[in-house]
């Protein structure tokens, strides 16, 4: 009785391993955002050179030169936006242990004055420095920002649709889709939040990567920042790219430093370091 439930059972357990996927999820899904389709999926004949298998696909994908260069160009995105969130994680370091030293000399200073408040009585100055020395232990306590939610929130996915109606490459040109998307998180991990704003600098930066999304030249001496009558020249700090002025000033409102134009030089000096 065993040997036969055992005989009548291998032909379901083999008709399950043909039937078995010959390739990984992940690389169907790949060929697929590439213009892979499976063979029951083609209407009309199959054309010549059709490759079943998405794997195989993806190998001869990589082989064109127009993809290739792509796949380049993205790197070279990826680095360069790595390179830019350390050169402002450098500048944030610095000017805040810069920051805590010139509060830590500020404490030290109350403190002995409040010693000296004690000893001649004057219960104002005593409680001056008390309020002087609570404003920069907030400081000192001072959170850093929320990291985003993974989720997209409503108004940003309604800011997507509305953005994408003039973007016709979106979701249809799985390079672009995808850069996209890659420069809008970079964009929340900068910590802008608002849609609109995210959106503006995604357009930004694919107009950087992509030369048919670039917008058409202006006079090249426009383009190169001359102020016609003025021999002035933009600080250090005017040069930095957006994200990296936009950190700063998430600091000046946060209270951590002000917005003067020293702070403005030595920022800049910190993230060119």
């Amino acid at each position: 009785m065993t040997e036969q439930m055992t005989e009548q059972a291998a032909p379901a357990e083999a008709a399950v391993q043909t039937d078995a996927p010959k390739w990984a999820p992940e690389a169907e899904q790949e060929a697929r955002a590439l213009g892979w389709k499976a063979p029951d999926e083609w209407k009309g004949e199959i054309p010549a050179g059709y490759i079943d298998d998405p794997t195989r696909y993806l190998e001869r994908a990589e082989s064109f030169a127009p993809f290739r260069k792509i796949r380049e160009k993205l790197s070279e995105v990826e680095k360069s936006s790595q390179e830019a969130l350390r050169k402002i994680e450098n500048a944030s370091a610095r000017m805040i242990e810069r920051e805590r030293e010139r509060h830590t000399q500020e404490l030290s200073r109350i403190k002995a004055e409040k010693v000296a408040a004690v000893e001649t009585g004057d219960v104002q100055a005593f409680k001056a420095l008390d309020a002087q020395e609570d404003a920069i232990r907030k400081q000192l306590a001072t959170p850093e920002p929320a990291k985003q939610d993974s989720a997209v929130p409503d108004s940003h996915r309604v800011a997507i649709e509305n953005w994408a109606v003039e973007r016709p490459w979106f979701k249809k040109d799985a390079v672009k889709t995808q850069a996209a998307a890659t420069f809008y998180g970079e964009a929340q991990a900068e910590g802008i939040s608002d849609p609109g704003a995210i959106l503006k600098f995604v357009d930004r930066r694919m107009s950087e990567t992509f030369a048919d999304l670039a917008p058409k030249q202006r006079d090249s001496a426009v383009e190169s920042g001359l102020t016609l009558g003025s021999g002035a020249k933009p600080g250090a700090f005017e040069t930095l790219p957006k994200e990296a002025k936009d950190s700063f000033r998430k600091y000046v409102e946060r209270g951590v430093v002000e917005d003067t134009k020293e702070a403005r030089a030595q920022w800049a000096e910190d993230y060119n370091a």
